[in-house]
């Protein structure tokens, strides 16, 4: 056992915050002063735990180069060249515990909302009229996505939220329409070469807005009531056709040149790299292939890496009134891959490249930003893809939704830390929060407490959110 103190300052979580690794330094100062005055310095079995504790804390995270909250034995086996560059988990290490679970362990968290008396939190339905099954991808070549999907989209996630309420006829519906695309589809590759805006965009669509609602949703269904094997038959090669096809991880792309990019970073930490990922770690879940998945921990490695000391993430922050926009979107995609990880027990959340470049280093960068959005615009002038408006000094959020739909799982996974307590603060009416004029809708998000967005591919109010917060 471990005293209160000690165990604070070696919580894993918060081992290099600020303050903490200052704190051990001092308990050395103030130790060498004292022998060094030939003073009797006591040494008691507290004092020794925390001499042991913070041998263990610092050697021990600081000798595998990866800062991680648990001594996973994982770090300690031999890395493939790629992974030693990414900085990711060992390919021996990546095990899907529960083949077929993608997103939810959907038994228990219905039980979870059903004790709590807030199953209403999975507000899904059965549409009254299933989409159509889509031959092509027109998506533009400039600015923006196929809306067509943007429907096929929601109505995944409602059935995934209607299933693991209980709806029989949502679970159903969601293997039918899967079944459907499967058999009747006639969709063929991505447009365009692989540098091109048309194929950014087509792949972009798919993976966000077909391929990852569409596996996430099976994912619930399969708890409740296992597709059949001579469905799986049909179903799974042309998931993993479309994974493959659709595949825009931009891993051998490089780095940007600076200048007009407005970065240096690795290519490969774009948010639609991410979403690519997002699409494979869920057919990797869904079919047990740990390749797939490992697509999905890796890319957690590649897009924090990318990421600037004080949180901003590079790439997205370019994106002139829309650089927190992508920001947070970007956040919330990543959290997807990490509550992914999370069901095949891999606390992903707890690896992060270095202590510089953590999760929740970008998530008060966005908080921050939102409060002072000034602390954003010398990267926004950039102007890099900025949507509708060129203006970067008048950042768009574009509303609450998946530009906040990070909120959800982050604060039922970190109740206790500062950046919640942040949030949290922000549901009080009349709040001394600091406010600008982007943090009403930050305030309306903390609020809502979750939302069945594009950039999640699921229902996060019904899968992740923490029922207390209403």
């Amino acid at each position: 056992m471990t005293g209160p103190e000690e165990a604070a300052l070696c919580d894993p979580g918060r081992v290099f915050e600020a303050g903490n690794v200052a704190r051990w330094r001092e308990f050395d100062r103030s130790r060498s002063r004292q022998r060094a005055r030939g003073s009797d310095v006591p040494s008691n079995p507290h004092e020794n735990r925390t001499t042991i504790m913070k041998t263990i804390c610092f050697t021990t995270i600081l000798a595998v180069g990866v800062w991680s909250t648990t001594a996973n034995p994982a770090w300690k086996q031999k890395k493939t060249n790629e992974e030693a560059q990414s900085g990711s988990l060992p390919s021996n290490s990546i095990v899907i515990a529960r083949p077929g679970v993608v997103a939810v362990d959907a038994p228990a968290r219905r039980d979870q909302l059903t004790s709590a008396g807030a199953l209403a939190m999975c507000a899904g339905f059965v549409p009254t009229s299933a989409a159509r099954v889509l031959d092509t991808v027109d998506a533009p070549g400039g600015y923006g996505l196929d809306e067509r999907y943007t429907r096929i989209a929601e109505n995944f996630r409602r059935l995934g939220a209607g299933c693991l309420r209980g709806l029989e006829s949502a679970c159903a519906e969601i293997q039918d329409g899967a079944m459907a695309w499967a058999r009747e589809s006639e969709l063929g590759g991505p447009k365009g070469n692989r540098d091109s805006g048309l194929f950014a965009n087509t792949t972009m669509t798919v993976n966000m807005r077909l391929l990852a609602p569409m596996i996430a949703a099976l994912g619930v269904a399969e708890q409740f009531s296992p597709l059949g094997s001579t469905n799986r038959r049909v179903l799974d090669p042309w998931l993993r056709q479309k994974v493959d096809e659709y595949e825009h991880g931009r891993r051998g792309a490089g780095s940007y040149r600076a200048g007009k990019h407005g970065t240096t970073a690795r290519r490969a930490a774009h948010n639609h790299a991410v979403q690519s990922s997002l699409a494979a770690m869920s057919y990797g879940a869904w079919a047990n292939d740990a390749k797939y998945f490992k697509t999905g921990v890796d890319q957690w490695f590649i897009t924090l890496e990318s990421m600037r000391r004080n949180g901003s993430l590079p790439i997205e922050t370019r994106r002139g009134a829309r650089a927190l926009f992508y920001h947070g979107r970007t956040l919330s995609a990543l959290m997807q891959l990490a509550e992914r990880a999370s069901v095949q027990g891999i606390d992903l959340y707890a690896y992060a490249p270095n202590k510089e470049k953590t999760i929740h280093r970008a998530v008060a960068f966005f908080i921050n930003a939102v409060e002072d959005p000034e602390l954003v615009l010398r990267y926004a002038r950039t102007n890099k893809s900025p949507g509708p408006s060129k203006n970067y000094k008048v950042q768009d959020l574009g509303g609450t939704g998946s530009t906040m739909g990070w909120i959800a799982p982050y604060a039922n996974r970190f109740p206790d830390h500062a950046n919640t307590r942040r949030l949290m603060a922000r549901r009080l009416r009349g709040h001394s929060e600091p406010r600008s004029y982007l943090t009403s809708q930050l305030d309306q998000a903390v609020v809502r407490n979750g939302f069945s967005a594009g950039w999640t591919g699921v229902d996060a109010r019904c899968f992740y959110a923490d029922p207390k917060n209403g």
